[in-house]
């Protein structure tokens, strides 16, 4: 009984890494070509988003305190 469930068990073993190793497989070839596709989209998003936060300051005062020291620069407060 204990050999045939060893055997089941190593057999079920060999299996999933077959599968594993040799049953999943990706092509490259077909990333790269939506890659360049989006890319200026991506970018013109990008660029819309930096627009949006010219001029801000995440500080308490919502104002600029030009250094990194003051008790409004800090992310705690």
């Amino acid at each position: 009984m204990k050999k045939g469930i060893a055997f089941l068990l190593s057999a079920a073993f060999v299996f999933s890494t077959f599968i594993t190793c040799f049953g999943v497989g990706s092509n490259a070839e077909e990333y790269s070509e939506a890659a360049g596709k989006y890319e200026a989209q991506v970018v013109e998003k990008i660029d819309e988003l930096i627009s949006l936060l010219e001029g801000k300051y995440f500080t308490t005062t919502q104002k600029s305190c030009w250094n990194d020291s003051c008790s409004k620069c800090k992310n705690v407060n």
